[in-house]
């Protein structure tokens, strides 16, 4: 139950961070979020959480104690990083950019 509520806070701290950055760097008016053009983004932002969840526990760097941190700890906390956010890339880039572009067909 403990390594649950530690993994669905970790969910919602990589989904505001998300967000946050989103926030930070495109600017958009309030109004905004309570349109449409938002479904997009929080999907994205879902995705990401989703993929960060899923290196914590797959590499199981959730279980270390931060309390004291060792080279070995960081440099665990560093692979889940970099795998999260390659894996991020690579994934939004086929889901997205490929669509768009892609070589009209031949005639």
């Amino acid at each position: 139950m403990q390594r649950l509520i530690k993994s669905a806070i970790h969910v919602a701290t990589a989904l505001c961070a998300y967000l946050l950055a989103f926030q930070l760097v495109v600017w958009p008016d309030s109004t905004w979020w309570l349109s449409n053009g938002s479904v997009m983004t929080l999907g994205i932002a879902a995705l990401y959480a989703t993929l960060a969840t899923a290196f914590e526990l797959l590499l199981k760097s959730e279980r270390s104690s931060w309390r004291y941190v060792s080279i070995h700890d960081a440099f665990d906390l560093f692979r889940t990083t970099v795998l999260t956010a390659v894996t991020f890339l690579v994934v939004s880039f086929l889901l997205f950019r490929a669509q768009e572009t892609r070589s009209p067909p031949r005639p």
